[in-house]
């Protein structure tokens, strides 16, 4: 019989976790972005009532309704370099690991 392979230590390409930090921070500051009209309309409906959004929340309203923008464009442009570095250094990463 055959001996099973001995499993070589795998190394991750970092540039793989870039891109899966910069994704995850380009959907939640995209969605924060559509939320924000909404968390400040309900401010606005509920007056000085107190049942509105909190201070917290209508200070990250007003921040993306700021920044969003500028925010998303530097998340794609790190996206996009992060994904381009990632598959130009793939072989050299899974020849570390064995693939070759």
């Amino acid at each position: 019989m055959a001996e099973p392979a001995t499993r070589k230590s795998k190394t991750t390409n970092p540039f793989y976790v870039l891109v899966v930090a910069a994704g995850t921070s380009f959907v939640v500051t995209a969605l924060g972005w559509l939320a924000a009209p909404m968390i400040q309309q309900k401010a606005k409906a509920a007056g000085q009532g107190g049942a509105g959004p909190g201070a917290g929340s209508l200070a990250m309203a007003a921040w993306l309704d700021r920044w969003a923008v500028p925010a998303l464009t530097v998340e794609v442009v790190v996206l996009i370099a992060a994904g381009l570095l990632a598959m130009a250094t793939d072989r050299w990463f899974s020849r570390e690991a064995g693939g070759d």
